[in-house]
């Protein structure tokens, strides 16, 4: 049996360098052998000497201290190199801060999805609803809950409708925010989604 080569390009959901430790283990599909190397990776690795005939196949773990486990399998081949770029997402247990964009540089459509929201948990001592700027300056307090909003603004503006827009310009409010979920309205989308609501 030959030997090869394991090339891991890690890097965050966003495509940057992954910059953490790294725990790596292959395990072959087809016979006992098992490799682990555990290290600091900025974004390349390459794990050497791993056994490898005309096609075994590897199922590789990586588990990083701040990012979310993957599991993929490589197929090696006896004296190549197999490349594998990995995107590794954030494991929100660890998630403390998040830097979100200016409200300023926000789009249009989520600046006014911020003017009309009305979530109760987010309001004033005599009751009025926090909005716009102000809206989006408490969710400061909630990283996970500001980073659930501009997930949801960042996918909404991608989604085209069969009216051909984006239910980023359709004119909709955040009624409520939980722990780690927001929930959006859209007349639109409701129209689009009712067949499919029982």
């Amino acid at each position: 049996m030959g030997k090869s080569r394991l090339k891991l390009e890690l890097t965050t959901a966003a495509g940057t360098d992954l910059n953490d430790f790294v725990r790596i283990e292959l395990v072959s599909a087809q016979d006992s052998n098992h490799y682990q190397a555990n290290l600091r990776v900025a974004r390349s690795v390459v794990i050497e000497d791993i056994e490898a005939n005309p096609s075994t196949v590897y199922r590789v773990t990586v588990m990083p201290s701040n990012h979310r486990i993957v599991q993929f399998f490589a197929m090696l081949r006896e004296g190549l190199t197999a490349e594998q770029t990995v995107a590794c997402p954030v494991d929100p247990a660890r998630v403390t801060s998040l830097q979100a964009p200016s409200y300023e540089i926000l789009a249009e459509g989520a600046r006014e999805l911020l003017a009309h929201s009305e979530i109760p948990r987010f309001s004033t001592e005599d009751g009025a609803f926090l909005q716009g700027l102000e809206l989006y300056r408490a969710l400061d307090s909630t990283p996970k809950l500001k980073a659930c909003l501009l997930n949801i603004i960042t996918k909404s503006a991608a989604t085209v409708l069969r009216t051909g827009f984006s239910p980023a310009r359709q004119r909709r409010c955040a009624r409520k925010c939980r722990t780690r979920r927001c929930f959006t309205q859209s007349a639109e989308l409701y129209i689009l989604l009712r067949p499919a609501i029982p």
